[in-house]
């Protein structure tokens, strides 16, 4: 932000908001925003205690301060190893790196657990709601190429 600050570029706030729905409709949904859908109270508590955040800061913590373990371990690896519920995978996961990576859910699993994860503790992905304000360039990036250019 205080890149933009030192040009002169005006933020925005931005909605960075995100949902899901399965099986077109018919399977189970949420939404940062709004919470979760009129299933049953069973599939709530699963999927929201699937989430399991402080497992993943201790991973990362374990990594981060042994740097001779091999952080090449696949998020599919981990997310197995540590019995991650498919819904949590299906509901979440696939479908959140699939948005900020632009990538078939298919490969997802073979991204590295370290990169995925710290990238999600970064932006405070790990945590589904709660999340801090977000901030976008108003009137887009023509707004602050030039000034960057010149």
């Amino acid at each position: 932000m205080e890149f933009f600050e030192s040009l002169g570029v005006d933020l925005e706030l931005s909605d960075m908001s995100f949902s899901v729905s399965l099986d077109h409709g018919k399977g189970y949904e949420w939404g940062s925003r709004n919470g979760l859908s009129g299933q049953p109270v069973y599939y709530h508590y699963k999927f929201l205690t699937s989430m399991r955040a402080v497992e993943c800061l201790s991973y990362l913590e374990v990594l981060e301060n042994n740097p001779d373990i091999d952080r090449n371990e696949t998020l599919g690896n981990f997310i197995r190893s540590r019995g991650y519920s498919e819904l949590f995978q299906k509901a979440y996961l696939v479908p959140m790196c699939d948005s900020i990576w632009s990538c078939p859910s298919e490969k997802v699993m073979n991204f590295s657990a370290y990169s995925i994860l710290s990238f999600c503790r970064n932006h405070h992905l790990l945590q589904l709601f709660g999340r801090p304000q977000w901030f976008t360039v108003k009137h887009s990036s023509h707004s602050y190429v030039n000034k960057v250019l010149a």
